[in-house]
């Protein structure tokens, strides 16, 4: 899914070149702001995001920032507050803070945000359906799905369903049947995890092995 986000994003950017209409280029930066805060949800409250809720961390093995934006009012905490990937940091911060604090960061200008998410909606079913990527394995994939690829590649990389959880801002239990519905990533982990992988064969399937190799 990953890839076809990318593709995605580069259809809407293309859209902004035909029309320049601006709304195409804070929809390509709004997803990638999906992609960049794990504990983002598409919604009202990560399109409502304002420049105050943001704020930065000095280290001085990193060149940039390390940037935290705070949520309220989601879905299992009255806030929450997480660090955002680093290339949104260096491809969108420097603009970010141009801004005034009480600014939303997507369309400042755009009061009715219900209006402006309901058109964010759209065009992004819209655009992946003309792509023919809207749909997958009988399955649509709305917006919703950034976060479900958000949870298998924070995955790949920790291999720890706990850890994915904290990050998601939710629990264990929703990451498994919600985001990584048992996976083909999650049995693999969970093969060697279970020490299978270092488990010899019963001596019979050895030997029924033996048997059909030897056809």
């Amino acid at each position: 899914f990953a890839k076809d986000i990318k593709q995605i994003r580069n259809q809407i950017m293309e859209e902004y070149r035909k029309t320049e209409d601006r709304f195409f280029l804070m929809l390509y930066d709004y997803i990638g702001f999906l992609s960049a805060l794990k504990i983002n949800r598409a919604g009202l409250n990560s399109l409502s995001v304002k420049k105050f809720q943001f704020s930065e961390a000095k280290d001085k093995e990193f060149l940039h920032p390390i940037v935290k934006c705070k949520l309220y009012n989601t879905k299992n905490k009255d806030r929450i507050e997480d660090v955002l990937e680093p290339w949104f940091v260096d491809q969108y911060y420097p603009k970010l803070m141009r801004c005034n604090p009480d600014d939303y960061i997507f369309m400042p200008e755009e009061k009715n945000r219900s209006k402006l998410y309901e058109r964010v909606r759209k065009n992004f079913v819209r655009i992946s359906s003309e792509l023919g990527l809207y749909e997958f394995n009988g399955k649509t994939r709305p917006m919703y799905s950034i976060r479900h690829m958000n949870a298998l590649k924070l995955y790949e990389d920790l291999k720890d369903v706990n850890l994915v959880a904290q990050a998601l801002n939710t629990s264990p239990e929703i990451v498994k049947s919600n985001y990584l519905n048992y996976s083909d990533e999650w049995a693999r982990n969970r093969f060697r995890v279970l020490g299978y992988d270092k488990r010899a064969l019963p001596q019979s399937s050895m030997k029924s092995k033996n048997k059909v190799s030897g056809k």
